[in-house]
């Protein structure tokens, strides 16, 4: 086994220590240990020991040669094991998030270097930015989202390029603009809302296109 993960055993059961030393806290403060008493210890004890995992290996991963250190750690995480439940979820959630937009800036990019503009192409553009737009609030990191906006918009930029006389692109962009609304993507949002207004002034591009730009445009909140 891991030299890091052959602790688990002695990290969970110090977890649990915590979680019973919390439960006991709480009742000597209240006073009673309540009608549902077996339910919470119950809970204090299994939360007490998965917060303790949680907390030394994957919010602190503490040094598995400082074994008191890891102890002490685990019994402390195991008193307040809701908080720490809590964080280490929100971890779990912002990682899996972080990937998810990283695939999507990827396949973006792959689809930015592709120099067609078909209809399969525009809508592969479409799905893959209006993916990173629903996923980028949800982004803590301040470089991630930065790179993610970029590309976002260079993304946008393409189709704007390619409405001139694609109407597949003006319903891309309004698609990308209402998914990025919804979700509260604003940087995204106003870059989509932009092109339209560029799309609907752009004599090269024919009445009809123009005018789809315009209604879609104006569904973004958007005023002439």
């Amino acid at each position: 086994m891991n030299a890091n993960w052959q602790n688990l055993p002695s990290v969970f059961i110090a977890g649990v220590i915590g979680g019973l030393a919390g439960w006991l806290i709480g009742v000597s403060s209240s006073g009673s240990a309540g009608s549902h008493w077996a339910i919470d210890l119950a809970a204090g004890v299994l939360g007490g020991g998965i917060a303790g995992a949680i907390g030394v290996f994957l919010l602190a991963n503490t040094d598995p040669s400082q074994f008191a250190k890891m102890m002490t750690f685990a019994l402390v995480c195991g008193l307040s094991w809701p908080a720490i439940i809590a964080t280490g979820k929100n971890l779990v959630a912002n990682a899996t998030t972080h990937k998810e937009i990283a695939n999507a800036t990827d396949n973006i990019e792959k689809d930015l270097a592709n120099p067609s503009s078909a209809p399969t192409d525009i809508k592969s553009l479409a799905s893959n930015t209006t993916k990173l737009a629903e996923k980028l609030p949800s982004v803590t990191d301040p470089s991630v989202r930065q790179d993610a906006v970029q590309t976002a918009t260079k993304a946008v930029d393409k189709l704007e390029t390619a409405a001139a006389d694609k109407p597949e692109a003006v319903s891309a962009l309004e698609s990308i603009g209402q998914k990025a609304k919804a979700s509260g993507s604003e940087n995204i949002k106003a870059a989509a809302q932009g092109s339209l207004e560029s799309i609907s002034k752009n004599e090269r591009a024919s009445p009809q296109i123009r005018a789809q730009a315009s209604a879609a445009f104006t569904a973004l909140g958007g005023k002439f």
